[in-house]
């Protein structure tokens, strides 16, 4: 998705929402799986049986969705928030000194990297079927010397996928001045929040599946 280039630097923007494509169709699988297993366990070992697997079932399922389903990159107006799948990271524009995609979408800042569990790089494989179409009209912070591409950065990709809205806004933004001082003494700083319910979830259903399987 490419920002279609008729926004000032400082008119507001849509939020831009990404999650990967492939993420909901995993995470509904293993949860469908994770169900099945459980109604099985119920039908073939009665309930005794059943709760035993219970909670183990649940935490695959909560697990698969906190995996999978759940990471997202929202990029708005006053920054990007990417959800992960522990924390949540909160990174004002003036903040961020490099976009990479080597692995899969990182913000770099003064103080930290903060990756986005929901834009990976491709694998090689998938890099070898790019087309010209995909190094075609990226962002200019997006080539690299003699316009050499990354993979991490080929339109098909989903880390750059979103990396191409992140480097347009990005550029805008700092071609505009709008990004102020670039030392690192002013740079704001990334908020990280971490995801309580998610943990305790994960954790409640793991200490409970111990439990289950030594007194039941």
């Amino acid at each position: 998705m490419h920002d279609d280039g008729t926004h000032d630097a400082g008119e507001p923007h849509p939020p831009y929402r990404f999650r990967s494509a492939s993420g909901p169709w995993l995470a509904g699988f293993v949860i469908v799986l994770a169900a099945f297993c459980a109604v099985d366990l119920f039908a073939q070992g009665g309930l005794r049986f059943g709760f035993r697997w219970l909670a183990t079932c649940g935490f695959i399922a909560v697990g698969a969705w906190a995996v999978f389903w759940s990471p997202r990159l929202v990029v708005a107006d006053d920054g990007v928030a990417v959800r992960n799948v522990a924390r949540t990271f909160l990174v004002p524009w003036a903040a961020i000194e490099l976009i990479d995609t080597k692995w899969s979408l990182t913000l770099v800042t003064a103080g930290r990297r903060v990756t986005a569990w929901a834009a990976p790089a491709p694998s090689r494989r998938a890099a070898r079927r790019a087309t010209p179409d995909d190094v075609r009209h990226l962002p200019r912070s997006a080539y690299g010397p003699g316009r050499s591409v990354r993979p991490g950065d080929l339109a098909s990709a989903p880390s750059g996928q979103a990396a191409i809205v992140l480097r347009e806004r990005w550029e805008r933004l700092r071609d505009a001045g709008r990004l102020g001082a670039r030392g690192r003494a002013g740079a704001p700083e990334v908020v990280a929040r971490w995801r309580r319910g998610v943990l305790a979830a994960l954790v409640g259903l793991a200490v409970v599946a111990v439990l289950a399987g030594l007194l039941v």
